[in-house]
């Protein structure tokens, strides 16, 4: 469900500013956790002008923090006017990029601005999250010539302790080529790339295995 926990605080001329991050699950009031590699997270700033008597205008909202695992799409934003009595809501999306260190946390800082140089501020903590399951993507690209990306997904498991995991290349006749990973890997997000220079044209599998998990999938390459 939606996150609906809301921050206030009081500014000057009796301006509010109030800020919900919308996300799938609720979360703690002061950290709210995020996956790495998942596009499309919104948060929803509410500015609610409380005066009865004066409208607001030229506000601008800005991200000062500029993680370097967040990707906000609208890093600025100008609210031209706010009539009084009222509010107005502004979304704000970002993706959190795939190799955000899992456990860790980021702060976003917002800083609402006037014309008159007057600034108010506040801070949205994030906590970066192992995935909730094993994932295999689709190698990219495939068919490929001579090398390609494979990503993929370990959770955090019920002991929180890494994993054995293994990726191995194929051929068609089912005899391993190639081993590209066969290790114990933490719970987060990884990408491999296959490079096949000494191999013919062909079909070939990747596999990727763990102790609880096994997923096989085809690429072609093509020379």
């Amino acid at each position: 469900m939606l996150n609906n926990n809301k921050f206030h605080f009081n500014t000057v001329k009796n301006i509010i500013i109030v800020l919900a991050l919308v996300l799938t699950s609720a979360y703690s009031q002061t950290t709210y956790q995020v996956e790495p590699g998942i596009k499309r997270n919104k948060i929803i700033l509410t500015i609610e002008n409380a005066s009865a008597s004066l409208s607001t205008s030229a506000l601008e909202i800005v991200e000062t923090s500029l993680s370097e695992f967040i990707d906000i799409k609208n890093n600025s934003i100008t609210i031209s006017n706010i009539a009084k009595s009222s509010e107005k809501e502004v979304e704000i999306e970002f993706d959190v990029l795939s190799d955000a260190p899992i456990n860790e946390t980021d702060t976003l800082h917002f800083v609402l601005s006037n014309a008159k140089g007057e600034n108010w501020s506040k801070e949205i903590i994030l906590e970066y999250r192992p995935p909730k399951e094993f994932v295999l993507n689709q190698n990219y690209p495939n068919p490929f010539n001579p090398s390609t990306t494979i990503k993929y997904s370990i959770p955090l498991i019920v002991n929180g302790k890494s994993q054995l995991v293994t990726l191995k290349i194929y051929d068609i006749l089912g005899r391993e080529v190639a081993t590209l990973v066969n290790k114990e890997q933490q719970p987060g997000n990884y990408e491999v790339v296959f490079n096949a220079k000494k191999l013919s044209s062909g079909t070939y599998f990747y596999r990727l295995s763990s102790s609880d998990f096994s997923k096989t999938i085809k690429i072609i390459l093509l020379k």
